[in-house]
């Protein structure tokens, strides 16, 4: 074994050798990697290492120390800021939803102003009931879809249906492959088509959705004007509150049987808007 002196000089003379074998030492590692598999006693390498680097912060820190396992990185949350102006637009869009939603023309007028819905946005409804009529007999648990609209005017009799919008609206709804009992098809020709029933229906049954035919139905339930154009296939959600319960059913307008049976290249596109439905309701469109 190399006898060291313990002198500055010696260990400065011996540097060159010594860093000729931590070279070669470290053909295919890093000089810090094969410091750090020294072993600590009994070794001629430890011994020279020990007597090249004595009290050396970089060998004492860099090296030995580098086998301690670093401190796991801990998450900090921080913490979002909201500025004024963020809360109070959010304040006022909240204002302005809900208000939208009661206003009979989707419209609040203030001074100096007014907030308008944009048409064709997918802004819903609340209704209030004051009371309940009585539970139709439709009005069942099983029900998921509620069909509503007028009865087909394409017959020349204004007492009978047209045969052709019926079994149209009888193959689209056969298509979703509903389970029985989960639709219903409410089609009537009173001028206010059963609104207070339709609604007591579906606060009793609380389906999943309501198919509006056509722009008159449409109308009727957003309780405001929208072109049948801009918003069929979109889901409008319809709040209905009684006393201190609600419930809530999604509304999709659809082209009514009767222009599908004028505009047949139609048929494609409101086949589309029913497959939203069925994907909501996890039935396969395959």
């Amino acid at each position: 074994m190399i006898k060291f002196e313990e002198t500055v000089t010696s260990r400065q003379a011996l540097l060159p050798t010594l860093f000729v074998e931590f070279i070669t030492m470290t053909k295919e590692h890093c000089l810090f990697h094969e410091l750090r598999m020294l072993p600590t006693k009994g070794s001629t390498r430890a011994v020279l290492a020990d007597e090249l680097f004595p009290g050396s912060a970089w060998y004492h820190h860099g090296v030995l120390r580098l086998q301690a396992k670093a401190p796991a990185a801990q998450a900090v949350n921080v913490p979002t800021v909201t500025s004024e102006k963020t809360r109070a637009i959010e304040s006022f869009t909240e204002f302005a939803q809900k208000k939208i939603e009661e206003a009979p023309e989707a419209k609040i007028i203030f001074p100096g102003g007014e907030v308008a819905l944009q048409e064709g946005a997918g802004v819903g409804r609340k209704i209030t009931l004051d009371k309940l009529v009585e539970k139709p007999s439709w009005a069942t648990p099983q029900v998921k879809v509620v069909f509503y609209g007028e009865t087909s005017k394409l017959s020349s009799n204004a007492t009978e249906s047209d045969q052709r919008a019926n079994e149209l609206l009888d193959k689209m709804i056969a298509a979703m492959r509903l389970e029985s009992g989960a639709v219903v098809s409410l089609l009537t020709s009173d001028e206010g088509l059963a609104f207070d029933e339709l609604i007591s229906g579906l606060y009793h049954c609380k389906p999943q959705f309501v198919v509006s035919l056509g722009a008159i139905a449409t109308n009727t339930i957003l309780g405001r004007k929208e072109k049948l154009t801009r918003v069929h296939g979109q889901f409008f959600p319809i709040k209905i509150q009684h006393e201190s319960e609600s419930c809530q059913v999604n509304l999709m307008p659809l082209f009514h049987p009767d222009f599908l049976l004028i505009n047949p290249n139609m048929k494609r596109t409101a086949w589309i808007d029913l497959q939203k439905i069925m994907s909501e309701l996890g039935i396969s469109i395959a």
